[in-house]
């Protein structure tokens, strides 16, 4: 292969390699849908203003909003857990996605940006979560990035999120191979329970 088909080749196969890290094709939350708790106690739906978006939680018998909660993104999932004082998301990032609980904690809402963590330079989407009684479980297809920009390692990364403080634990982290990373992205995420 001569230089001049090399130096068109490494750009083609770094945009091939961002088109296949790239949002899943999923739909988003519409903004507006409101989206009550179990206990019926509160509803969460997102609002807009011309700048930015928000959570904005109501208290349904004060009526009281709570809207201190930036949304940053697209959001892809959104699930009250049954202890309808913890919410579960999944938004979109540049090149995957990443988490969010939200929780109640002495009156006050508050939330934690779910995402592997790393020192190292990564890109990482939400393959799959599981909402438990007590905590939600994560699994992250992670692919780490060479100084050079190209993929140099792939990995999955499990971890729980306390519903009631935020404290991750339970990190754990699997080596895998470029076809499994690729065949996980290529599947539609798992979550358990469905949006809604």
């Amino acid at each position: 292969m001569n230089l001049s088909a090399l130096r068109f080749s490494v750009p083609l196969l770094v945009s091939l390699i961002a088109q296949t890290f790239a949002a899943y094709p999923e739909e988003s939350v519409p903004r507006g849908l409101s989206i009550p708790s179990p206990d019926g106690h509160y509803s969460v739906k997102l609002v807009e203003t011309e700048t930015e978006s928000r959570y904005a939680i109501t208290n349904t018998k004060t009526g009281q909003v709570d809207s201190s909660i930036l949304m940053p993104t697209v959001l892809l999932y959104l699930h009250w857990a049954a202890n309808s004082q913890s919410i579960i998301a999944v938004e979109h990032i540049p090149k995957g996605s990443c988490g969010r609980v939200i929780y109640l904690k002495d009156g006050k809402w508050n939330d934690i940006e779910v995402r592997p963590p790393s020192q190292e330079r990564i890109d990482s989407a939400v393959v799959s979560l599981e909402i438990k009684s007590d905590h939600v479980h994560y699994r992250f297809a992670v692919r780490y990035i060479g100084n050079n920009g190209m993929p140099i390692d792939y990995k999955l990364c499990d971890l729980d999120v306390n519903l009631e403080n935020g404290q991750v634990f339970n990190l754990k982290w699997t080596p895998i191979r470029q076809t499994e990373f690729e065949a996980i992205l290529a599947r539609k995420p798992s979550y358990v329970p469905p949006r809604g």
